[in-house]
């Protein structure tokens, strides 16, 4: 089959599929505008727009190796699959909000465990423990690194928190990012201490 630019989406990508790399082209080259459009609609915590159109081509390379012409036009199927993609690489980058919540409130856990215990001398420690701690990311994050983490341990959406502050959610991203690294590089040096 001789493809061209005026082949259709469905007759490119059975070419594609079948190893015709001009094709291949030819196809990546239509859907690049919908990945990019699709891009803009979302947001990857920790990453950047150019992350969201890598996973959207990825999407659309499935779209075409999965490709069968009799479930349907290829158009919708690639959608699909680029949706899906995107979506599943937000889906894992949410995952690590768990950690900033849990460096944020590793002082709570301390906290328990210290009253857990029965040996006065420890429970001292823990709390003198908590208060460092405390006092640390009191002295060490900026005033927006502590407002955007106490909001983001509360429960805040980062459009809850960019909407609050009125400011946009990579900003946001970028604030709980370097409270999470300050935090962290304090408990190794904590650790290492002891």
């Amino acid at each position: 089959m001789t493809t061209s630019t005026h082949t259709s989406h469905d007759d490119l990508a059975v070419a594609a599929r079948a190893g015709d790399d001009h094709a291949f082209r030819l196809l990546v080259e239509r859907f690049r505008p919908m990945v990019r459009a699709m891009a803009r609609e979302r947001f990857i915590p920790g990453g950047d727009h150019d992350d969201l159109v890598q996973e959207g081509m990825v999407g659309l390379w499935h779209a075409i190796r999965d490709f069968n012409p009799a479930a349907g036009p290829f158009g919708p199927f690639a959608r699909l699959c680029v949706d899906r993609q995107m979506w599943a690489a937000v889906t894992k980058a949410n995952r690590y909000r768990h950690r900033v919540l849990h460096d944020a409130s590793v002082y709570e856990d301390w906290m328990d465990i210290a009253v857990s215990e029965e040996d006065p001398a420890v429970i001292n420690d823990s709390l003198e423990s908590v208060e460092m701690l405390q006092r640390h990311i009191r002295a060490t994050l900026s005033d927006l690194e502590t407002q955007v983490l106490q909001m983001y341990a509360a429960g805040a959406s980062y459009d809850d928190i960019a909407d609050r502050l009125a400011m946009h959610r990579k900003r946001i991203d970028n604030a709980l990012q370097r409270a999470r690294r300050k935090i962290a590089e304090y408990r190794e040096r904590d650790l290492v201490a002891v």
